[in-house]
């Protein structure tokens, strides 16, 4: 090979290998990757965005984005809580109640979000050939995320007014009570998803309430307030047992009376056995069962509590049992009364 042709197939060689190290040319990201998506306008669309490593975690943060929109301003609990306490003051916890008293509604309104975010598809996905990064979009229509919550809010909207006749028609108070405490929850559902129709709604206006949460609240309180129940108690710790009971009695807002015309009774009895040693401690377990009666004698509900505390001192673990029964009536008294009047 002659040295002409030598240096041509060189020549050749080192520029095939300058083709092969060259960075491959940037691709334009589409536009809703970093801004406004031109074929899903924000008037008429929800939107989310997601990016990451793979494909299948971009959609789902894409989803996640757009669902935060939705976010609901009551905190969800993962325990299977089932607490509706009254919305004033708590003197052993301050605070706590109103906490307690937004329990009751997260679950349902967190199913209601599931529903509409569910609508939710992905429009777009685009993978960056530079940085190997996956992006996607998520988008919600609007007009039918405006149409689902406005159909729950009419439902609640007419549950309120339901309940509210039926606590005014109610020959019985703690009938009464019941009824103004569902619509007491409705209202706060209703309130709850206006909020997220107003993150739908273009306009930010939603449906606005026909009534105010601060009012029934109000009623229903001053409903409890008159309620007047003459507590007792039996069986073992009977003493401290009976201090508890009137105690959350007057905590859930009840009017406490020791003597004179009562509207119901309400009984506590606590079954609770001795101390048992088990590997270095002592557990205690029984159960408190309270019984409601009214002026007739007639028991309109009871419900039994299991109780089970341990400590390393057998005092201190009977001293236990006694506080879990006092936060389980702080706790649970309110709603457990409500439903021997059919409250759910």
């Amino acid at each position: 090979m002659n040295v002409m042709m030598k240096t041509g197939v060189a020549l050749g060689l080192a520029a095939l290998a300058g083709c092969a190290s060259a960075p491959p040319e940037p691709v334009a990201p589409p536009d809703w990757v970093s801004g406004d998506a031109a074929g899903y306008p924000a008037g008429a669309f929800l939107l989310g965005r997601g990016s990451a490593g793979n494909l299948n975690d971009a959609i789902d943060r894409a989803r996640a984005d757009l669902a935060k929109g939705f976010a609901v301003e009551i905190r969800v609990e993962t325990s299977d809580a089932q607490v509706y306490a009254l919305d004033q003051p708590n003197p052993r916890a301050p605070g706590a109640s109103e906490e307690r008293m937004r329990l009751e509604v997260s679950r349902d309104i967190a199913t209601r979000t599931d529903q509409i975010v569910r609508g939710v598809r992905i429009a777009e996905t685009w993978r960056d050939p530079v940085g190997a990064v996956d992006h996607a979009l998520a988008v919600l229509p609007r007009a039918a995320a405006m149409q689902s919550l406005q159909s729950e809010i009419r439902a609640l909207d007419d549950a309120v007014t339901a309940a509210i006749a039926r606590a005014r028609a109610a020959d019985d108070p703690l009938a009464a009570i019941a009824a103004a405490d569902r619509a007491l929850r409705a209202q706060l559902e209703r309130d709850t998803l206006q909020r997220q129709l107003q993150v739908v709604d273009p306009s930010g206006h939603g449906l606005p309430a026909r009534r105010s949460f601060a009012q029934l609240r109000s009623d229903r309180n001053a409903l409890i307030t008159r309620l007047r129940i003459r507590p007792g108690a039996a069986g073992d710790e009977m003493q401290a047992v009976a201090v508890t009971l009137a105690g959350s009695l007057g905590e859930a807002g009840f009017t406490v009376v020791e003597q004179g015309a009562a509207d119901y009774t309400l009984a506590a009895v606590l079954e609770l056995g001795d101390p048992v040693a088990r590997d270095g401690w002592f557990w205690v377990m029984g159960n408190l069962e309270i019984v409601l009666g009214d002026p007739s004698g007639q028991v309109r509900g009871s419900h039994r509590w299991d109780i089970k505390t341990s400590a390393q001192d057998p005092n201190i673990a009977r001293q236990r049992a006694l506080d879990e029964i006092e936060a389980v009536l702080d706790r649970e008294l309110l709603t457990t009364l409500l439903s021997f009047a059919g409250a759910d």
